[in-house]
């Protein structure tokens, strides 16, 4: 069945979310479908690459420090825009991405319902980050479960997770579909780590560890410090590379346990936002990147570290164990142990060619799960059956 599709996601550039945009849409162009993505004005990849899809950014100014309230009309009147927009040109299928179950996104899916388009959701966080640890109230799920007959999640766990709040919702009519999240836009292998080093201003020598992303309260970076101290404190080749902005949470926290751990001159922290353009070379320079996490759904460094040949640690949530293997692709610690965290930063610190052995399986994990043409072909299959619906 041939769509016309709105692909609806106004984060966009704002937090990287290109590369999965840019691929999905692609993919879907060329299956196609006559695809247009509305997203917001801080998305630029049409600036470099010429898309085969349509781009509209109708959700302008909608981020920064302007009052809550002007950011939340601007929303109203992208929001607004899109729908009137995706009228005139006859969309008959919308692609509505999810992040936070907030009032904005559902006026995104209840504007679209008014006009009789018809909608699917991909819910890429089930619960809220910044309430990590608190219960979560049913009432903000119900009104994007009762107005959407089918939804995609971004793996089983998040799967599991969204059939409590979605009591009601037939189990075939959650899909899982992973994030084609690869870089297909920046990525260069030819790149070497001496070439990424030399570019970001690290030393051609050092043993990198790295986290890289939005530093949340759920992404562990507390347990990655101690578990960092316990191995390698006094290591002076041994450097902690932190790669990210926080996000709803200080950094005064870390960097006093920077302090205590007596790590000032082992950690470099690049806190800031990394745009998509300069990350192959942060992959490329270190030696092992680290997903400390407490809690996940999905993960776009994931999906980046394995398509960039990166060696992976990562703690053993039920999201990791259902898409990479410990001793194949990645090595596992216990979540939230730092005692176990540092037992496996000692294994690869002591025998330097164990994450070469890890890069190759990894990749192959990235082009087989991740793959783009697999995943559009799912979604295809969901778009069919909303339609039919």
């Amino acid at each position: 069945m041939q769509h016309k599709l709105a692909m609806i996601e106004p984060v966009g550039g704002h937090r990287g979310n290109e590369l999965f945009l840019y691929n999905l849409c692609s993919g879907l162009q060329d299956a196609g479908c006559h695809t247009t993505l509305y997203t917001c004005d801080e998305t630029n990849f049409d600036a470099f690459h010429k898309p085969r899809f349509d781009v509209k950014k109708y959700y302008r100014r909608i981020y920064g420090s302007d009052p809550v309230l002007l950011r939340g009309l601007r929303y109203l009147k992208g929001a607004y825009q899109t729908v009137q927009d995706c009228h005139r040109q006859g969309v008959n299928i919308a692609h509505l991405h999810i992040y936070h179950f907030a009032n904005r996104e559902f006026v995104n899916q209840l504007l679209l319902q008014q006009q009789q388009i018809k909608t699917v959701l991909t819910i890429h966080d089930v619960e809220d980050f910044v309430k990590f640890g608190q219960t979560h109230t049913l009432k903000k799920y119900r009104r994007f479960e009762k107005r959407n007959p089918h939804t995609i999640v971004l793996s089983q766990y998040a799967k599991k997770k969204l059939m409590h709040y979605f009591p009601n919702t037939p189990q075939e009519q959650i899909h899982v579909i992973p994030l084609t999240d690869k870089d297909t836009l920046y990525y260069n292998p030819e790149r070497t780590k001496a070439e990424a080093r030399k570019a970001l201003g690290l030393h051609p020598d050092d043993f990198i560890v790295m986290f890289f992303g939005q530093i949340k309260k759920v992404k562990g970076l507390d347990v990655l410090i101690d578990g960092f101290a316990r191995a390698l404190k006094g290591k002076s080749d041994a450097k902690l590379l932190i790669a990210g902005i926080p996000w709803k949470v200080g950094f005064d926290a870390f960097e006093k346990q920077i302090q205590e751990h007596q790590l000032g001159e082992q950690s470099i922290l690049r806190l800031q936002y990394h745009p998509n353009e300069v990350k192959p070379d942060y992959f490329a320079a270190a030696d092992i990147v680290v997903l400390p996490y407490r809690e996940i759904f999905s993960s776009g460094v994931l999906v980046n570290a394995m398509h960039y040949r990166s060696a992976i640690i990562c703690s053993d949530l039920p999201f990791f164990r259902e898409y990479v293997k410990d001793g194949y692709d990645c090595l596992m610690f216990e979540s939230e142990n730092a005692e176990s965290l540092a037992a496996q930063l000692r294994r690869v610190y002591d025998n330097r060619s164990l994450p070469e052995q890890l890069k190759g399986p990894a990749r192959l994990t990235a082009d087989t799960i991740f793959n783009t043409e697999r995943i559009v072909e799912q979604t295809l299959k969901v778009y069919d059956q909303v339609m039919g619906s």
